[in-house]
């Protein structure tokens, strides 16, 4: 079903305050190749647009895409030059990764994923880890927004990916001006240089009871 595609979530909302909020991601997204990975809605990709990236591109199931693909055409967002945002379809595997390199020209500078693990939903076989492996290059950032839910497979997801090559730690939000949530947790994940991949990774978020 396409639910879940349809509702702004509170990790969407964290993700976007964090990219207003934050000099530094700000920074980052500026002139950026964005990519949104179960973009839903949307609303961390629009805001990377307003940030001023280079493009944004934001994938889903075609019938979320179809929808989204509605929401730019009556906003208006140019679809082509620069500042350009699109939508498009990807499977998360290999070979839906290799065609969206090709869309895209080359690996992404940042990579959004939202809400996208969640075991009971989408099963704990990780495949958005599998989407990342491919899509992500040297220096491409990730940022992944997770609510918190029991049962949601997350803290596996991130032993998985650091077994795969993959280092992450929690974004710092001190300068940023919202309240904080005990159930969001932001994380950036790059892949490991050989300096990275010697150090232990994070440990888990505490949960809240």
């Amino acid at each position: 079903g396409t639910w879940s595609g349809t509702l702004l979530w509170d990790a969407a909302i964290r993700t976007a305050e964090l990219l207003l909020g934050s000099a530094s991601w700000r920074a980052r997204v500026r002139g950026a190749v964005c990519v949104e990975l179960g973009c839903g809605l949307g609303l961390p990709g629009y805001v990377c647009h307003h940030l001023g990236a280079a493009s944004v591109t934001l994938t889903d199931r075609p019938a979320i895409v179809e929808l989204v693909s509605r929401g730019l055409a009556l906003n208006h967002v140019p679809a082509s030059g620069d500042g350009r945002m699109n939508a498009d379809t990807f499977e998360w595997d290999a070979p839906g990764a290799a065609a969206l390199l090709e869309r895209l020209g080359g690996h992404p500078d940042v990579i959004l994923a939202v809400d996208c693990i969640f075991a009971p939903l989408f099963g704990d076989a990780y495949v958005l880890l599998e989407a990342l492996r491919h899509l992500a290059g040297p220096t491409t950032a990730t940022l992944l927004a997770v609510e918190r839910r029991d049962g949601d497979g997350i803290d596996r997801f991130f032993e998985c990916a650091a077994e795969v090559g993959f280092v992450y730690e929690d974004v710092t939000v001190e300068a940023v001006d919202f309240a904080p949530s005990s159930s969001v947790r932001l994380v950036e994940l790059v892949l490991a240089t050989p300096e990275q991949a010697a150090r232990p990774p994070s440990p888990p978020a505490a949960r809240a009871t």
